[in-house]
């Protein structure tokens, strides 16, 4: 079985060109210094990714606080409409119930919108 010209060329004197020419060429030097470059870009990203994560979790702790909040407003409602009416309680407990299954539905950034009508039928929102 012959090689062709292109078969020679691309199978034997290719990886032999490859294989020689980092002996006969010249070594290639840097024109300044790469070591402090090297050494403070793992330190600004590292800064910045702290950063970035102190902020995401001061959201997180932030979020936390106003949804403890809110079940505790939820709660307190529930707990004066038992005070003042035991029936009426349990309307006010199913409307609470409807505005939560309603506010999982949603984005936490949007659900304020999206739930008053279930959270107060009085309301008049339009979206």
């Amino acid at each position: 079985m012959r090689l062709t010209f292109f078969q020679f060329v691309f199978k034997v004197l290719v990886p032999v060109v490859i294989f020689i020419l980092p002996f006969l060429l010249p070594l290639f030097e840097y024109g300044f210094q790469i070591e402090p470059l090297l050494y403070v870009t793992p330190v600004a990203f590292a800064v910045l990714a702290g950063f970035f994560i102190a902020t995401a979790t001061s959201n997180y702790l932030n979020l936390q606080t106003l949804v403890a909040e809110e079940d505790a407003t939820l709660i307190t409602i529930y707990n004066l409409s038992k005070l003042f009416d035991a029936e009426g309680a349990n309307k006010v407990a199913e409307a609470i119930d409807q505005y939560l299954t309603k506010a999982f539905d949603f984005q936490f950034s949007t659900y304020t919108e999206w739930t008053i009508k279930e959270f107060d039928p009085g309301a008049r929102y339009s979206s």
